[in-house]
């Protein structure tokens, strides 16, 4: 288990000790506005290892994830949201040979639709748009090339919510933004997977 993980767990389980005395004020259900911030792991999920692999040298397609966001729930089961999530980097290298370093930032626009299982709890999924930006700085013989590229497709994802007070959520989610562009040399693209753990502030 890997730094992130320990941690994002560690979160997970404090919070829910510290829930379980609380008396059951808050209400999934209620409509309002609400803000937050998350952080864990990201992944460029098509980065390919095989040439640094090949000459003995390192890869990392994971990375740190941070989000931000903010919505407006509608309805008992709907709510619209905005968000920006550095995806953070997937990077290799081989002494000698080459370094290379991704880099990837989205904004994206989601609907959200949630199950409210009880008061406090409630499962969600949501499915939208994003607009991406990618940075390569692949560094050869010496000279390094930055290539940057931009992208608009599809995200879609799926978590669970906790409100651990009347107003303050403690949520988890895993969200995929589908092909987004990297350049250099030749252009590819590729899927990038976040699952993170964060705090959300309901205002109500």
């Amino acid at each position: 288990m890997n730094k992130n993980s320990k941690t994002i767990a560690l979160l997970l389980g404090l919070a829910a000790g510290a829930a379980m005395p609380l008396a059951a004020h808050a209400q999934a259900t209620t409509i309002g506005g609400y803000a937050g911030g998350a952080f864990g792991q990201s992944e460029m999920l098509e980065y390919g290892c095989d040439s640094a692999a090949a000459f003995g040298g390192a890869c990392k397609p994971k990375g740190t994830a941070y989000r931000f966001f903010a919505g407006y729930q509608f309805s008992r089961n709907w709510a619209i949201e905005v968000g920006y999530t550095d995806l953070g980097k997937a990077s290799s290298n081989v002494p000698g040979l080459f370094d290379q370093v991704i880099k990837a930032k989205a904004s994206d626009l989601t609907i959200i639709g949630s199950y409210p299982a009880t008061e406090r709890f409630s499962l969600f999924g949501k499915v939208g748009g994003y607009y991406g930006h990618t940075s390569n700085d692949f560094t050869t013989s010496g000279t390094t090339q930055i290539f940057k590229e931009s992208t608009g497709n599809l995200t879609y994802g799926a978590g669970l919510q906790f409100f651990i007070t009347e107003h303050l959520a403690l949520r988890g989610e895993g969200q995929r933004y589908m092909k987004m562009k990297v350049s250099g040399g030749s252009k590819t693209d590729s899927d990038w997977g976040t699952y993170t753990v964060g705090l959300l502030w309901k205002f109500r």
